[in-house]
């Protein structure tokens, strides 16, 4: 199978918009972090979706095994080992939860994800040149989203979350604090 039959094939271009999906809303995931129903929603579609997608991915390289073990290399090669890595830390998550002791596992799905997602979408537009435009446009979204919405709470931060220290008559001891002795 060579990779014209492999990017002619229906079930690799919808492997590509799920995976195109799951990318856009990782980057909606990182970039939000609010405590309400549709982050929560986002949570489990993002849950749902990588499950599908590691179980069509599965299906589909028993399928193509012997073309793909022999021919791509490379960019191709390392994405798929970072998305493995990416898949058991996800899977791992969901089995211990994405609580602050487990952190430093959600840190490391984040960063493997990330950098599968961005050797796999190199790959397609460098080398395959296969929708080099919808791979482009997810791939810088993904990366200017996040740091679009980093850079507008930097410099406009909400002003309820802003620490508003006196100016006139400022406590020196603490008896002074929160209405004076009682």
């Amino acid at each position: 199978m060579k990779n014209n039959q492999l990017t002619n094939n229906r079930w690799m271009k919808l492997l590509l918009v799920g995976l195109f999906l799951l990318t856009l809303n990782s980057a909606y995931l990182v970039s939000f972090g609010s405590p309400n129903l549709f982050y929560i929603g986002n949570v489990l579609l993002h849950i749902s979706l990588g499950l599908v997608l590691t179980i069509t991915s599965v299906l589909l390289l028993i399928h193509w095994w012997p073309t793909y073990s022999r021919k791509h290399f490379g960019f191709w090669r390392f994405g798929h080992l970072l998305l493995v890595i990416a898949i058991v830390s996800g899977v791992w998550l969901m089995i211990v939860g994405g609580t602050r002791p487990n952190r430093w596992l959600l840190l490391t799905h984040i960063i493997t994800a990330s950098l599968s997602v961005l050797f796999l979408l190199s790959y397609l537009i460098l080398v395959w040149k296969f929708w080099v435009k919808p791979s482009t446009v997810v791939l810088l979204a993904s990366i200017l989203f996040p740091l679009g919405v980093l850079l507008f709470r930097q410099y406009l931060p909400n002003p309820d979350y802003l620490v508003k220290n006196p100016t006139k008559n400022i406590p020196t001891s603490m008896y002074e604090e929160g209405g004076g002795s009682s």
